[in-house]
């Protein structure tokens, strides 16, 4: 079944009173097949909008379940390996400053050993902080955009 609305044609599931993307009330005659349901069947549809349980005693129960499961995964893996590598960066930083810091004094020169180690320290220092930075605005962004999007789902579902 079709969301009645032209401009979205989103797929709805057979228990659906409102288009899950635009809000737009589904007529009656299209709600409900009004033939007999399981007590529990599992329900997904082919959008992965929702995953949950399909309906208990004629009642949907789909808006209870979670939404864009592989989005909530992409964003916690977003953070993690931001954090991951923010930390490996810094680590590689301080090999290269010890690294910088022998060389220079087995050549005689143990400024211009610290002053390299100094600079790639903090290059592997202020490259692993804007990676993490990046990866975690990333993640938390699509954790606020699901978010928002499970409020506006449970605002529509309180207007039945």
């Amino acid at each position: 079944m079709r969301c009645p609305n032209p401009n979205c044609n989103a797929e709805l599931l057979p228990s659906d009173r409102y288009c899950p993307v635009c809000g737009t009330p589904v007529r009656a005659d299209g709600a409900q097949d009004g033939g007999t349901s399981a007590d529990t069947q599992a329900v997904a549809t082919t959008q992965q909008r929702r995953v949950g349980k399909g309906t208990v005693q004629a009642e949907a129960i789909a808006e209870e379940g979670e939404s864009y499961p592989a989005l909530r995964q992409k964003a916690h893996l977003s953070v993690a390996t931001g954090s991951t590598l923010r930390w490996l960066l810094t680590g590689l930083g301080i090999l290269l400053f010890v690294l910088c810091l022998v060389s220079g004094a087995m050549a005689g020169s143990l400024l211009v050993g610290f002053v390299l180690g100094v600079l790639f320290l903090a290059g592997g220092c202020i490259g692993g902080w804007l990676l993490w930075l990046r990866l975690a605005v990333y993640g938390e962004m699509i954790y606020l955009i699901l978010d928002a999007e499970e409020t506006f789902r449970r605002g529509v579902a309180r207007r039945e």
